[in-house]
């Protein structure tokens, strides 16, 4: 005769299988998960960090600057096609987003981006310095990305 067990005394874990082997389970589907997300962060293979490297870092006085910014790759190689535009930061530019342009066969931009930190900033009382972002888009017929922000600091002529 088969004898009776408790349910309270039963040590398996789901019906039939042991309860080791639910560890097991676990443990391992918890591993993979953490792999999947390390694999996550790596991103796209073979994308390439640009920089902006403008030809003035700190804008001073009253006077209008004309900046010329050169993109590279990881390698310092200029990139053709790729466009530069100005951000506010912890300066307000006073026409945000609209101060743009493109690079040349060189990585050079094609014209000047000319700011004036007297008359383009607008600056909030009592404040000193500022920065606006300098950011890239891509040409879309490579494997960049623009996730490091570079910046020019701007000083208040006023302050």
């Amino acid at each position: 005769m088969r004898e009776r067990r408790s349910f309270r005394t039963d040590e398996r874990g789901i019906e039939g299988l042991p309860i080791r082997l639910v560890i097991a389970i676990v443990v391992g589907v918890a591993a993979l998960s953490v792999m999947m997300t390390i694999i996550d962060d790596i991103g796209a293979v073979g994308e390439e960090e640009l920089s902006a490297n403008p030809n003035e870092e700190v804008l001073t006085g009253e006077t209008g600057y004309d900046l010329k910014v050169n993109v590279t790759d990881e390698d310092g190689q200029g990139i053709p096609n790729a466009t530069v535009y100005l951000k506010s930061g912890t300066a307000n530019l006073d026409e945000s987003d609209t101060t743009f342009d493109e690079t040349d066969y060189d990585g050079t931009t094609t014209s000047e981006i000319n700011i004036s930190p007297e008359d383009d900033v607008d600056w909030r009382p009592g404040q000193e310095s500022g920065e606006i972002e300098v950011h890239i888009k891509p040409p879309g017929d490579g494997n960049y990305k623009d996730d490091q922000i570079d910046k020019i600091t701007l000083l208040n002529p006023n302050a």
